[in-house]
């Protein structure tokens, strides 16, 4: 049998933990022919009707440059209208397929979150989001520092 060194480093065991988990949303999306970004982008805009693509970018830590083409995908689709806000900029809405397509994504999302958490004993659920939070947030604050 093969030692894994790093078998137990934090690092590696969320890695595992995000592919395995991941792995079953993609599988749980597939029927809807959305990739998981497109899913977020939109149930984000059903949300948040009139949002820009570099309003809708922002909490979902996605790339300006990797918006449009995103968002062409989606109107492509029929699942996503773009109205002029003022002279430069694009509200987003859903339409009536994309509303439909935003309510089963969610609903996959929601499914797969509950999936996850039931996996936990009760009492680590609380501290185990606590820890993801903590983490994120201090890698996004050390990202924004070392950019800024």
């Amino acid at each position: 049998m093969t030692t894994n060194p790093v078998g137990m480093f934090p690092g590696y065991l969320l890695r595992q933990a995000t592919n395995a988990t991941l792995n079953r949303l993609y599988e749980r999306l597939k029927p809807l022919d959305l990739r998981l970004a497109e899913a977020s982008v939109l149930v984000l805009i059903q949300s948040n009707p009139g949002v820009t693509q570099s309003q809708a970018g922002q909490p979902l830590k996605i790339a300006r440059a990797n918006m449009a083409p995103l968002v062409r995908r989606l109107e492509d689709a029929g699942l996503v209208s773009r109205e002029a806000v003022d002279g430069r900029s694009y509200g987003l809405y859903v339409t009536e397929k994309g509303d439909d397509m935003a309510r089963r994504a969610n609903a996959a999302m929601q499914a797969h979150e509950s999936e996850l958490m039931a996996f936990l004993p009760p009492h680590l659920r609380g501290p185990f989001a606590e820890a993801l939070t903590c983490l994120g947030e201090f890698y996004t604050e050390a990202e924004e520092s070392s950019v800024g």
